[in-house]
This record gives C-alpha cells, structure tokens and sequence, in this order.
C-alpha cells in the first residue's frame, strides 16, 4: 500500500521509469534535486505528513526502499 503511494507521487514528477528495479534513481537518471523537492511536495500531500528539511537528502530518496523508510519514519507512532 505505501509503496504503491510512493510510485504514484513518483509518476507524477517523473517520466515514466520502472521505479522498483532501480536501485539508484539519481544516477540512473530518474530524478534530479529539483524533482525531489517536487516529490517532497507530493508526498507530503499523499500521506499527510511534513517532512523535515533535514531529511530532504539525496540519499533519502535514491531508490523506492530509501522513500519507503523517510515515509515510515513520519507514519509511525
């Protein structure tokens, strides 16, 4: 299910990639600083959360398990 949310922003900032197979989305091209600033946005929308500045790293969101755990620091109580 969360997953399925990430893939969901992530198609809407980025063209069309197969997000589950890369395991480095800046360096195969995916997405660049300024989409993750974008996907923040999306994110943070979708899932209802703020995500700090301190985690808007690139290494945060590099490939769908990286996005998978940011997100799950903000989901969990």
């Amino acid at each position: 299910m969360m997953e399925e949310k990430i893939v969901k922003a992530l198609e809407a900032v980025c063209d069309e990639s197969d997000f589950k197979t890369s395991e480095d989305f800046l360096e195969d091209g995916i997405i660049d600083s300024f989409q993750i600033v974008e996907l923040v946005g999306e994110l943070e929308e979708v899932f209802d959360i703020e995500i700090s500045g301190d985690d808007i790293l690139p290494e945060n969101f590099i490939n769908l398990s990286a996005i998978c755990e940011l997100i799950s620091k903000y989901t969990e109580d």
